[in-house]
């Protein structure tokens, strides 16, 4: 709660980025009862039917979501206590509480809107009903749960076929341990292992159903698994660092939110093949990619592979959308005291835990399979904090293991090889080769902590972030672009002016965008003519952009050219602009200037039922009417647009009036 006090100051409070922002956004359309979208099997299902479910049980963003993830995070530390204690005994377990306690990463996720603390609950829960599972109900709950972990995240799937012969294997005789108790009871072992093989396969079913509903294609949990898996395995991969090459030649196509990884995967993937590609087509296309570099570059492979291994031990929290100690440390100060008992403490004692003697055989293979199993598949993919922290409990249980043996046996405790394994370890833990302390993304993460800055219209510190970014990463036009629009309504128009030009040159293939919002600085200094031939300028580079053509049609219009504004808000229309209240008002407006009274009569109407609550659209309706002697609709469109702004319109209230904008 002390944190959560910390991070109300924080721009990203209320404006959620990238990953987070793809969740947020879906859960608050499957809580108002939004179709699914086919790109919504891009990503696991659970987490974003949980926040939804969340949404529409009155836990309202901000606040809501973020304290029932902190009330997971404590169930979270009574799962790692339990499982320390099944395993290894009542010391053992109130041990990795307390270090538990201390692990500062997982309250920084628990804040987050992101799949880490439920998918942490859900495994640890697995992990201690498995643990204690004494009849086959309770194999058939310990394999639901796992199920679910798998559809939050999918690389579970990976590790069914180890979980399930370890349900079959059963306890050997005199197995228990010194301490811990676990056995696996309740009649034939083949019944037990199916029963909890059919159990983990369930939630996987049926969202491999609804995905074939949504999307009209075969996908089994999510479609992303290709290109994380190229982004890791290629010429460009550094082991760490998620980005998609060439995702900046494309992310300018989309002007509504749309996550990045999923718009560069779908859209490079389909240039390539030439054609439209479902999502398994293009999670296939990543696969291939990714595989066929390792068999060209067998040692460029292992080698990246080695560095990926080196990360994962590493203490760093490597950074995947944030700086997460930089964040935490300036929202909550005070933690910083926390940040030494961290990985680069639990790891080594961990790994001397698991040469260390006692506790229950059997729970410790479950522990190695679900430690060991998921950072495989960590360092096979990359290497980040988010997809580090699943292994974390482990580590933690295996060195309060270490700490309780030796403080319990201090005269049988191996010092001498412990001591070894601790410092390896710790040595590979606090070492800082191959840039593992610097993000090869570091222009990215301020280029968020800006845009973060600029939704809350804190402009200073957007500006001073967006600098730092083009500092970092020259080549990136999109802190120019963003950081022009801040300019722009300050008042600072050439210096907005100067930025976009310069975003020009370093990027063309954001012309469209970029000549656009020349258009609306030059709209802004009345310069109508120069804002008309960017704005051709911008349909020359790309004339898919819908907005644009809305945009062209009120300059026109301001220009006194209705003829050439109606083709314009007609073609804006046809190709689906988003800006729909400003292309049909701003079509009315060119037939009424033509002399076509009716028609434009028929096009205001059109426009006040599309659009009703936007008051503009009822101001045109009645001006309209007043022009067309039709007295029964002026006298409505007034009654509506008194109910906005407690008065009747006057011309000064119709959209362009006065050559404004929208």
């Amino acid at each position: 709660m002390a944190y959560l006090g910390g991070i109300m100051n924080s721009p990203e409070y209320q404006n959620p980025v990238l990953d987070a922002a793809w969740y947020h956004g879906r859960a608050l359309a499957w809580s108002e009862g939004a179709p699914p979208r086919a790109e919504d099997v891009f990503r696991a299902p659970l987490y974003p039917m949980f926040l939804g479910a969340l949404y529409s049980l009155g836990a309202e963003w901000p606040l809501g979501p973020r304290l029932v993830q902190f009330g997971l995070g404590l169930l979270n530390l009574f799962l790692i206590y339990s499982i320390g204690r099944a395993v290894f005994g009542l010391r053992t377990g109130l041990i990795a509480l307390g270090l538990a306690v201390l692990y500062y990463p997982f309250v920084y996720f628990e804040a987050e809107t992101l799949v880490t603390t439920l998918f942490l609950t859900l495994i640890l829960a697995g992990t201690r009903i498995a643990l204690g599972a004494r009849g086959y109900p309770a194999w058939l709950a310990a394999g639901l749960v796992f199920g679910l972990a798998t559809i939050t995240r999918p690389t579970l799937l990976a590790l069914y076929p180890l979980l399930v012969l370890w349900a079959w294997i059963g306890e050997r005789k005199g197995g228990a341990g010194r301490k811990g108790g676990v056995r696996a009871t309740g009649g034939s072992r083949w019944m037990r292992a199916a029963l909890f093989g059919v159990a983990l396969t369930v939630p996987v079913a049926a969202v491999t159903i609804y995905n074939q509903a949504i999307s009209g294609d075969r996908v089994l949990i999510a479609s992303q698994g290709g290109v994380n898996f190229f982004i890791g395995n290629s010429a460009t991969s550094d082991g760490k660092t998620a980005f998609v090459p060439g995702w900046r030649d494309v992310s300018y196509e989309s002007k509504e939110y749309e996550d990045t990884m999923l718009l560069a995967a779908r859209s490079i993937a389909e240039r390539a093949a030439g054609r439209a590609l479902s999502p398994s087509e293009i999670s296939s296309y990543w696969y291939g990619l990714g595989w066929s570099w390792i068999r060209s570059e067998p040692r460029a492979f292992l080698v990246l592979l080695t560095h990926r291994v080196y990360f994962y031990f590493n203490h760093i929290e490597i950074p995947n959308n944030r700086e997460i100690a930089e964040y935490v440390g300036e929202y909550a100060p005070w933690m910083r005291a926390l940040f030494p008992f961290g990985a680069g403490l639990l790891i080594p004692l961990g790994m001397a835990g698991l040469f260390v003697a006692g506790g229950s055989a059997r729970g410790k293979r479950l522990l190695l399979i679900l430690l060991f199993g998921q950072a495989a598949l960590i360092v096979l993919f990359f290497v980040c904090a988010r997809f580090r922290i699943p292994t974390m409990p482990f580590w933690i249980v295996f060195a309060a293991h270490t700490i309780d043996s030796a403080a319990a046996r201090p005269r049988a405790f191996p010092w001498a090889r412990s001591g070894a394994i601790v410092l390896v370890f710790a040595v590979i833990a606090w070492s800082r080769f191959w840039n593992v302390d610097v993000p090869a993304d570091a222009s990215a993460l301020a280029f968020n902590r800006a845009t973060s800055y600029m939704e809350v219209g804190r402009f200073h510190e957007a500006e001073e972030y967006y600098r730092k970014s083009m500092a970092l990463d020259t080549t990136d036009p999109r802190p120019h672009i963003n950081l022009a629009g801040i300019l722009a309504q300050q008042g600072r128009i050439p210096e907005a002016e100067d930025l976009l030009k310069q975003a020009l040159v370093i990027a063309p293939d954001y012309g469209s965008f970029v000549w656009n919002n020349l258009a609306g600085l030059q709209m802004m200094r009345g310069e109508y003519e120069g804002a008309e031939a960017s704005l051709a300028r911008s349909i020359a580079v790309d004339p898919r952009d819908a907005d644009v053509w809305t945009n062209l049609g009120n300059v026109r219009l301001l220009r006194g050219n209705p003829v050439d504004a109606l083709t314009a808000f007609d073609e804006a229309l046809a190709r689906g602009t988003t800006l729909g209240a400003q292309a049909e008002t701003g079509r009315a407006r060119a037939l009424l200037a033509m002399g076509r009274t009716a028609d434009a009569l028929a096009g205001a109407r059109q426009a006040a039922t599309h659009f009703p609550n936007e008051p503009k659209t009822w101001a045109l309706l009645w001006f309209t009417a007043r022009e067309a002697g039709d007295s029964a609709a002026m006298k409505e469109a007034a009654a509506r647009y008194a109910q906005f702004a407690g008065r009747e319109p006057v011309e000064a209230d119709l959209p362009g009036a006065g050559g404004r904008l929208w």
